[in-house]
Protein backbone atom coordinates (compact mmCIF):
# COMPACT_ATOMS: atom_id res chain seq x y z
CA UNK A 1 0.00 0.00 0.00
CA UNK A 2 1.51 3.88 -1.17
CA UNK A 3 1.28 5.31 2.45
CA UNK A 4 1.74 9.12 0.18
CA UNK A 5 -1.65 7.94 -1.33
CA UNK A 6 -3.10 6.24 1.89
CA UNK A 7 -2.50 9.99 2.96
CA UNK A 8 -4.48 11.67 0.98
CA UNK A 9 -7.63 10.02 1.34
CA UNK A 10 -9.53 12.18 3.60
CA UNK A 11 -12.76 11.41 2.15
CA UNK A 12 -14.88 7.49 1.26
CA UNK A 13 -14.05 6.63 -2.02
CA UNK A 14 -17.09 6.71 -4.25
CA UNK A 15 -19.73 8.08 -1.68
CA UNK A 16 -20.76 11.40 -1.08
CA UNK A 17 -20.83 12.46 2.04
CA UNK A 18 -22.81 15.97 1.04
CA UNK A 19 -25.56 13.46 0.48
CA UNK A 20 -25.95 12.74 4.34
CA UNK A 21 -25.71 16.29 5.44
CA UNK A 22 -28.38 18.12 6.96
CA UNK A 23 -28.24 21.51 4.19
CA UNK A 24 -28.51 24.64 6.68
CA UNK A 25 -28.49 22.69 9.59
CA UNK A 26 -29.26 26.27 11.76
CA UNK A 27 -32.71 26.42 10.57
CA UNK A 28 -34.70 24.13 11.43
CA UNK A 29 -38.09 22.70 9.00
CA UNK A 30 -40.72 24.43 10.13
CA UNK A 31 -43.09 21.67 9.25
CA UNK A 32 -41.47 19.74 11.56
CA UNK A 33 -41.68 22.12 14.31
CA UNK A 34 -45.28 22.51 14.12
CA UNK A 35 -45.88 18.88 14.05
CA UNK A 36 -43.63 18.58 17.13
CA UNK A 37 -45.36 21.00 19.35
CA UNK A 38 -49.15 19.77 18.35
CA UNK A 39 -48.05 16.15 19.14
CA UNK A 40 -46.78 17.68 22.22
CA UNK A 41 -50.10 20.16 22.86
CA UNK A 42 -52.38 16.84 22.29
CA UNK A 43 -49.96 15.08 24.70
CA UNK A 44 -50.62 17.52 27.18
CA UNK A 45 -54.04 17.57 26.90
CA UNK A 46 -54.67 14.13 26.65
CA UNK A 47 -52.40 13.56 30.70
CA UNK A 48 -54.45 16.76 31.67
CA UNK A 49 -57.86 15.05 30.71
CA UNK A 50 -56.77 11.39 32.67
CA UNK A 51 -55.59 13.75 35.68
CA UNK A 52 -59.23 15.27 35.94
CA UNK A 53 -60.95 11.89 35.18
CA UNK A 54 -58.61 10.48 38.61
CA UNK A 55 -59.57 13.54 40.46
CA UNK A 56 -63.41 12.59 39.86
CA UNK A 57 -62.93 8.87 40.51
CA UNK A 58 -61.64 9.77 44.05
CA UNK A 59 -64.11 12.28 44.54
CA UNK A 60 -66.91 9.39 43.72
CA UNK A 61 -65.04 6.77 45.26
CA UNK A 62 -65.39 8.67 48.73
CA UNK A 63 -69.03 8.93 48.02
CA UNK A 64 -70.39 6.28 45.94
CA UNK A 65 -68.59 3.51 45.19
CA UNK A 66 -71.21 1.81 42.54
CA UNK A 67 -71.12 5.49 40.81
CA UNK A 68 -67.51 5.39 40.64
CA UNK A 69 -67.04 1.80 39.06
CA UNK A 70 -69.94 2.96 36.90
CA UNK A 71 -68.29 5.85 35.70
CA UNK A 72 -65.22 4.07 35.04
CA UNK A 73 -67.19 1.72 32.61
CA UNK A 74 -68.35 4.62 30.74
CA UNK A 75 -65.10 6.04 30.44
CA UNK A 76 -64.32 3.21 28.37
CA UNK A 77 -60.74 4.13 28.73
CA UNK A 78 -58.02 1.21 29.38
CA UNK A 79 -55.27 4.04 30.90
CA UNK A 80 -57.82 5.30 33.31
CA UNK A 81 -59.26 1.69 34.56
CA UNK A 82 -55.68 0.58 35.16
CA UNK A 83 -55.42 3.77 37.00
CA UNK A 84 -58.38 2.98 39.11
CA UNK A 85 -57.71 -0.45 39.76
CA UNK A 86 -54.11 0.64 41.21
CA UNK A 87 -55.53 3.14 43.49
CA UNK A 88 -58.20 0.94 44.75
CA UNK A 89 -57.12 -2.56 44.72
CA UNK A 90 -53.97 -1.95 46.12
CA UNK A 91 -54.40 0.89 48.35
CA UNK A 92 -58.01 0.94 49.22
CA UNK A 93 -58.40 -2.93 49.78
CA UNK A 94 -60.03 -2.55 53.23
CA UNK A 95 -62.62 -0.26 51.95
CA UNK A 96 -63.52 -3.23 49.14
CA UNK A 97 -67.26 -5.26 49.67
CA UNK A 98 -68.92 -8.04 47.11
CA UNK A 99 -70.86 -4.89 45.60
CA UNK A 100 -67.72 -3.24 45.07
CA UNK A 101 -65.96 -6.66 43.90
CA UNK A 102 -68.95 -7.51 41.50
CA UNK A 103 -69.10 -4.13 39.69
CA UNK A 104 -64.72 -3.99 39.57
CA UNK A 105 -65.03 -7.32 37.95
CA UNK A 106 -65.70 -6.44 34.36
CA UNK A 107 -63.42 -3.90 34.43
CA UNK A 108 -60.70 -6.25 35.47
CA UNK A 109 -61.87 -8.69 32.70
CA UNK A 110 -61.80 -5.71 30.42
CA UNK A 111 -57.73 -4.80 31.34
CA UNK A 112 -56.88 -8.53 30.53
CA UNK A 113 -58.23 -8.44 26.99
CA UNK A 114 -55.14 -5.46 26.70
CA UNK A 115 -52.45 -5.86 24.43
CA UNK A 116 -50.21 -3.88 26.66
CA UNK A 117 -48.12 -6.33 28.95
CA UNK A 118 -48.49 -3.56 32.03
CA UNK A 119 -51.66 -3.31 31.76
CA UNK A 120 -52.11 -7.32 31.87
CA UNK A 121 -49.80 -7.31 35.13
CA UNK A 122 -52.17 -4.71 37.03
CA UNK A 123 -55.57 -7.30 35.32
CA UNK A 124 -54.00 -10.30 36.54
CA UNK A 125 -53.17 -8.35 40.22
CA UNK A 126 -56.23 -7.20 40.70
CA UNK A 127 -57.90 -10.47 40.17
CA UNK A 128 -55.58 -12.39 42.62
CA UNK A 129 -56.36 -9.80 45.46
CA UNK A 130 -59.80 -9.93 45.06
CA UNK A 131 -60.50 -13.63 44.65
CA UNK A 132 -57.82 -14.12 47.73
CA UNK A 133 -60.33 -11.22 49.43
CA UNK A 134 -63.54 -12.87 48.21
CA UNK A 135 -63.06 -16.21 47.46
CA UNK A 136 -63.33 -18.19 50.77
CA UNK A 137 -66.33 -16.07 51.29
CA UNK A 138 -68.11 -16.66 48.16
CA UNK A 139 -67.76 -20.32 47.72
CA UNK A 140 -68.86 -20.55 52.02
CA UNK A 141 -71.94 -18.53 51.57
CA UNK A 142 -72.58 -20.62 47.79
CA UNK A 143 -72.12 -23.87 50.34
CA UNK A 144 -74.45 -22.31 52.80
CA UNK A 145 -78.23 -24.52 53.03
CA UNK A 146 -81.05 -23.25 55.24
CA UNK A 147 -84.59 -24.71 55.99
CA UNK A 148 -85.92 -20.97 56.37
CA UNK A 149 -86.81 -18.13 54.38
CA UNK A 150 -83.91 -16.01 54.59
CA UNK A 151 -83.89 -13.22 52.11
CA UNK A 152 -80.82 -11.02 52.94
CA UNK A 153 -78.84 -15.32 52.80
CA UNK A 154 -80.70 -15.28 48.92
CA UNK A 155 -79.49 -11.99 47.92
CA UNK A 156 -76.12 -12.53 49.26
CA UNK A 157 -76.03 -15.93 47.63
CA UNK A 158 -76.70 -13.87 43.85
CA UNK A 159 -74.18 -11.39 44.20
CA UNK A 160 -71.37 -14.54 45.19
CA UNK A 161 -73.42 -16.14 42.42
CA UNK A 162 -72.57 -13.62 39.93
CA UNK A 163 -68.96 -13.01 40.88
CA UNK A 164 -67.81 -16.79 41.26
CA UNK A 165 -68.94 -17.16 37.43
CA UNK A 166 -66.96 -13.59 36.14
CA UNK A 167 -64.02 -15.22 38.47
CA UNK A 168 -65.00 -17.99 36.35
CA UNK A 169 -64.88 -15.95 32.66
CA UNK A 170 -61.63 -14.04 33.83
CA UNK A 171 -59.85 -17.24 34.25
CA UNK A 172 -60.81 -18.38 30.45
CA UNK A 173 -59.32 -14.86 29.40
CA UNK A 174 -55.84 -15.76 31.62
CA UNK A 175 -56.34 -19.65 30.15
CA UNK A 176 -53.46 -18.62 26.86
CA UNK A 177 -51.29 -16.73 29.23
CA UNK A 178 -50.09 -19.79 30.62
CA UNK A 179 -48.16 -20.69 27.64
CA UNK A 180 -45.85 -17.26 27.87
CA UNK A 181 -42.43 -17.75 29.59
CA UNK A 182 -42.28 -14.62 31.56
CA UNK A 183 -43.42 -12.89 34.16
CA UNK A 184 -47.26 -13.09 32.78
CA UNK A 185 -46.82 -16.34 32.50
CA UNK A 186 -46.02 -17.36 35.50
CA UNK A 187 -48.86 -15.25 37.11
CA UNK A 188 -51.62 -16.39 34.60
CA UNK A 189 -50.32 -20.15 35.72
CA UNK A 190 -51.00 -19.39 39.45
CA UNK A 191 -54.02 -17.65 39.17
CA UNK A 192 -55.85 -20.49 36.36
CA UNK A 193 -55.24 -22.29 39.61
CA UNK A 194 -56.61 -20.41 42.27
CA UNK A 195 -59.84 -19.87 40.10
CA UNK A 196 -62.94 -21.28 39.34
CA UNK A 197 -63.30 -23.61 36.75
CA UNK A 198 -66.77 -24.16 36.90
CA UNK A 199 -70.02 -21.85 36.76
CA UNK A 200 -72.76 -21.82 39.50
CA UNK A 201 -75.80 -21.69 38.26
Amino acid sequence: INAEYMGHLTRPVGLDVDQFVAKNPGKPDPVLVEEIVGDHHGMCQMLQQRVTNIKVLKSLWQRDKRGAIQHVQQLNDSSISIDFLKQVVKTKEKELTLDVCCGMLPVVKQVLHSTFDAHLVVGLESSSTLWHAFGELINKTLATRTHVVDVSLEERKDKCRIARNMFGEIRHVVEPFRERKDDIGQRSRLLWKELPADTFD
